[in-house]
């Protein structure tokens, strides 16, 4: 894991808390779960950058995913 995804990752939570929602799909592409994209700036090492979490809701789990 690069230095730059450690610290995205650190951000998870304050992205969920604070960020805006941009995008709720109900069954994405059919697969039996919902997701959700929540977005916020972050700001790593004096840079900006926009970080996006995806929530994926399932009927028995809920869950998050980063990509760098």
């Amino acid at each position: 894991m690069s230095s730059l995804k450690a610290s995205a990752y650190a951000a998870v939570p304050k992205v969920i808390e604070s960020g805006i929602i941009y995008n709720y799909e109900k069954n994405w592409k059919n697969r039996n779960y919902d997701t959700c994209v929540i977005i916020a700036p972050i700001n790593i090492g004096g840079k900006v950058f926009a970080e996006e979490v995806v929530l994926k809701k399932r009927p028995n789990k809920t869950g998050f995913y980063l990509h760098e």
